[in-house]
């Protein structure tokens, strides 16, 4: 079957980000190429601290029963439902603490102000400006091949390649060079094998995508854009010679998210997740000096 997602690291939502370009350098197989970013392995992260309790006065209590149904925990999974208990506290007011008033606009004319920011335009001077690389890609599990297609300046370029793109989806920056990239990515794989038994149960003609060969020896060719330009090439090239570099750490992690996500998956299937009950405080608070509010409760 396929599968389908989206990857949106946040590095890639900078402001100081541009969008795709690329400059004439040398050939990126011979610029050193590495991830600069974390590689998610499927470590989960450690768990949140409690919240803070506080120790109210309850005045009077109800309780009802709710039936609930929730989204599943995670894609292919049943959804979490079952009865939960939904209870109600009218509480004495426990007189939190005002919150605090808003900052004074900034006035860009203070001395102060232009004194600081001078500051910063000097520290962050000469810093990389991460290039955004826009890419969709589907991984041929058959084939084992990659439909890869990129943007550089609003125009899409595809190819077929013979990288396993989906083994990009663990991280948010790479660096070619100088140049450095923050990913934004939709990745899925097809499985071909799967649909033609599909189709077959079914009854139904399986029709097979339209995958032009690469040819021997070739990492990879280009099925639509100009793959004499340079510029629009920068991107793809740079992706080889990041996989050629950092490919094996790239496949580790990513056969380690696959078994995190199965061992999850068999957890929570042997141990249904159910719904939580829910607790309820409410209180009286006091009413404002002008434009009462209705209801006068929090």
């Amino acid at each position: 079957m396929s599968a389908r997602h989206l990857i949106l690291p946040a590095a890639a939502l900078i402001s100081s980000a541009q969008f795709l370009f690329a400059e004439e350098t040398a050939a990126p197989a011979e610029q050193p190429a590495e991830i600069i970013t974390p590689i998610a392995d499927g470590t989960p992260p450690p768990p949140a601290p409690p919240p803070e309790t506080l120790d109210f006065v309850v005045k009077s209590t109800v309780s009802r029963q709710v039936d609930v149904v929730e989204a599943p925990p995670m894609p292919g999974l049943p959804p979490v439902e079952g009865r939960i208990s939904v209870t109600t506290r009218k509480v004495e007011n426990p007189r939190l603490p005002d919150l605090p008033p808003p900052l004074p606009p900034v006035d860009v004319n203070d001395p102060a102000v232009q004194a600081r920011m001078a500051e910063l335009r000097e520290r962050f001077q000469g810093q990389e400006k991460p290039v955004i690389a826009l890419i969709s890609a589907t991984w041929y599990v058959r084939e084992k091949v990659s439909r890869i297609s990129w943007w550089v300046d609003g125009e899409q370029m595809s190819c077929m390649s013979r990288l396993n793109m989906l083994h990009f989806g663990g991280f948010g920056e790479f660096k070619v060079g100088e140049r450095r990239y923050a990913l934004v990515m939709g990745l899925g794989s097809e499985d071909t094998n799967r649909l033609a038994q599909l189709a077959q149960s079914k009854g139904r003609a399986f029709v097979p995508p339209d995958l032009p060969a690469i040819p021997e020896g070739e990492d990879f060719i280009v099925t639509k854009g100009n793959a004499s330009d340079v510029q629009k090439m920068q991107l793809l090239r740079d992706l080889h010679s990041l996989a050629a570099t950092e490919g094996p750490r790239m496949e580790e992690a990513y056969v380690a998210r696959e078994q995190a996500n199965k061992d999850r998956e068999a957890y929570l299937r042997a141990h249904p997740p159910k719904p939580k009950d829910v607790m309820i405080h409410y209180w009286r608070g006091q009413r404002p000096d002008t434009h009462s509010v209705e209801g006068g409760e929090q």
